[in-house]
């Protein structure tokens, strides 16, 4: 093993801080919202985002959405949940930029299947459930150690 090598194991790995992960929370939900619910058509309950709009441009729109859509898959594994949940939300992501290659159906598509919206909230239930467990094993081993 190299000196460089056992600096970088010894170093502590980075966490984020409370403000950082609601920062990042924010920006996640900002990021679908923009790309999914942006837009109201008026007089109905119907919204879509840009993520429909940028489908339009051809040979390309959709593979900017999806760039700006990886943004919450990268934000759900920074915040280290499993790699099944990682799957489906790149799964969405793929069925949406499949289908909305297709002209006109695809835009409709995903104005339908907001798959951003679908990973924001994924995101946010699995990232509660992990949570919930470990506050329950903490206070299952402190009360363990007083009780």
């Amino acid at each position: 093993m190299s000196e460089d090598e056992s600096k970088e194991e010894n170093q502590p790995q980075k966490t984020l801080s409370d403000s950082e992960a609601l920062q990042r929370l924010r920006s996640s939900k900002r990021m679908s919202w923009l790309l999914d619910e942006c837009i109201r058509i008026p007089g109905t309950q119907i919204r879509f985002g840009l993520d429909p709009i940028l489908g339009l441009i051809p040979y390309g729109g959709e593979t900017v959405a999806s760039i700006f859509g990886a943004f919450i898959l990268g934000d759900a594994g920074k915040k280290g949940l499993p790699m099944r949940t990682l799957a489906k939300m790149g799964g969405n992501m793929v069925i949406n930029a499949v289908v909305g290659a297709i002209p006109g159906i695809g835009d409709l598509f995903s104005i339908w299947f907001k798959s951003n919206s679908r990973n924001y909230q994924m995101m946010n239930i699995v990232a509660w459930i992990l949570l919930t467990k470990t506050l329950f094993w903490i206070t299952g081993e402190v009360s363990a150690l007083f009780g």
